[in-house]
């Protein structure tokens, strides 16, 4: 390192690496449980995760007794469960494994950091660490933390596969790397493979070059035997998953614009430029100046290597890249899906900044300041007001029902299923009126056996109704009170039989 100082040295070598550690721990659980769970995608993960503890049927995701939720593999799922039976039904404890991931996957793109930015390998994670959208994700329940964790080491156990000097990563590197790959798959399904596409690319262009092997035939088989053994159970219990996971979570997510957000064809600019722009701030201006000039020595040169765009650079542009694209051409788009691109945008950045640039020079600084923001960002997050929070919907309930206990059903309104972690209950939705996909009626709700132990949640249009459907069905007011319902008045019952 010879642009570094002797007490630079020093300080890099010894003191640096474990007070980054233990800074790195305190900003990845901070105030993580400082807001409430948020509905939509938020209160169903919890939801999902609440019904696993319930049932103890941790194969088969389900949002209730006769509504299983196929969307997602479980082992998102398996680890928000396993995290409230530790730490109790609280905000932490679901944000705990998405902490986890966010924290490892910092260690993962230092890692990295050693083989491609060797002369300032702290670097690399100091820029992801403080990356503002890879720290905000961290504070989402959501699969894609976890799934960027899963990519990140994959792309880690390739990385040294090709530029480490180790006979160990010569050797086994590429058998972690699919493992990491099944592990990936197992988090959210076909979305993991888009990295296998850019290391098919990189293999294709440069790999055989060097006489790199990547165990293809065995590693695949490690792949399907990680990630696609729950796949093949479930086909086989349930035959009809096979068309729906193919038709509706594969080929409607790539090609059609019904039931997808973001499905127009500028909907890749509106999502994806914001979220690449601003998602890297404060590294915003270094890290894409890198990128442009990579990509522009790939143009002129058109060759990998000592006369053109080194090997390095070019693996961490298609790490980048590849899911970019294809992500921009799948016709639903969230911000979240391009989380795993955050690794190699940190690593390219910190292979671009020059000994001199400003950004080097004050980085521990620059992302200090930027864990404070980030940090405080989290506190005001649980200060304000949100029609969406569940953990402010679950005090209105208790306070009108305080001994709530089974199923809180939700008549003609869209259940707050994030309640689930705070009031220990299920949630199900009931219709005034039959509709196909829920053909069961209010009446027949009503007159079941359970209905005196439930509690029902009425908007303020349906009260009267509801009320001598009730008193027709043998059932009368035990308790009873008014809470807000998405900025609107609705009413919490629960009957006794008369």
């Amino acid at each position: 390192m010879p642009n570094e100082s002797p007490s630079e040295l020093f300080l890099l070598k010894t003191q640096f690496p474990v007070l980054f550690l233990i800074g790195l721990l305190f900003f990845g659980f901070a105030f993580q449980g400082s807001r409430g769970v948020w509905e939509t995608s938020e209160g169903r993960y919890v939801a999902v995760a609440s019904e696993m503890i319930r049932s103890g049927n941790w194969l088969e995701p389900a949002l209730g007794p006769d509504e299983p939720h196929w969307t997602k593999p479980p082992l998102t799922y398996w680890g928000l469960a396993s995290s409230i039976l530790v730490f109790g039904r609280n905000d932490f404890a679901v944000r705990f494994p998405g902490a986890v991931a966010f924290i490892v996957s910092c260690l993962l793109v230092a890692a990295m950091g050693r083989v491609l930015v060797p002369q300032t390998p702290w670097l690399p994670f100091l820029i992801y660490g403080s990356f503002l959208f890879t720290a905000g994700a961290s504070n989402v329940v959501t699969t894609d933390p976890l799934l960027s964790m899963f990519e990140t080491a994959a792309m880690a156990c390739f990385c040294y596969v090709y530029f480490s000097e180790s006979v160990f990563w010569k050797r086994y590197g590429a058998y972690l790397g699919w493992c990491f790959l099944g592990l990936a798959f197992f988090t959210k399904g076909p979305p993991a493979l888009v990295l296998l596409v850019a290391i098919l690319i990189f293999h294709g262009i440069h790999g055989r070059k060097i006489s790199v092997s990547l165990r293809w035939v065995s590693g695949s088989g490690l792949l399907l035997a990680i990630g696609g053994w729950w796949f093949l159970l479930m086909i086989f219990r349930h035959p009809d998953l096979l068309s729906y996971w193919f038709r509706d979570e594969l080929v409607m997510r790539i090609a059609s614009s019904h039931h997808h957000r973001n499905p127009e064809w500028y909907g890749g600019f509106k999502v994806y430029l914001p979220t690449l722009m601003l998602g890297t701030l404060p590294w915003t201006i270094p890290v894409w100046r890198a990128v442009r000039l990579k990509i522009n020595a790939w143009i002129h040169s058109r060759r990998i290597g000592k006369e053109g765009l080194d090997a390095e650079s070019f693996f961490l542009l298609l790490m980048m890249g590849v899911p970019v694209v294809i992500f921009f051409l799948v016709r639903s788009r969230l911000p979240l899906y391009v989380l795993p691109v955050f690794a190699p945008l940190a690593l390219i950045g910190a292979r671009g900044l020059s000994p001199a640039s400003l950004y080097r020079k004050y980085a521990v600084h620059i992302a200090a300041g930027a864990a404070v923001l980030i940090i405080l960002l989290r506190v005001i997050s649980g200060m304000i007001s949100w029609e969406a929070d569940n953990r402010s919907f679950a005090r209105q309930i208790r306070a009108a029902v305080p001994d709530i206990s089974g199923t809180l059903v939700f008549v003609d309104l869209s259940p707050f299923q994030g309640v689930a972690l705070y009031l220990d209950i299920r949630t199900e939705r009931v219709w005034a009126t039959a509709k196909k996909k829920h053909p069961e009626t209010l009446e027949q709700k009503l007159s079941g056996k359970d209905a005196n132990r439930v509690v029902w949640l009425i908007p303020e249009t349906l009260k009267a109704l509801f009320l001598l459907k009730a008193a027709n069905a043998g059932l009368s007011v035990s308790r009873s009170g008014t809470v807000t319902y998405e900025n609107q008045k609705a009413f919490v019952f629960l009957f006794n039989k008369l």
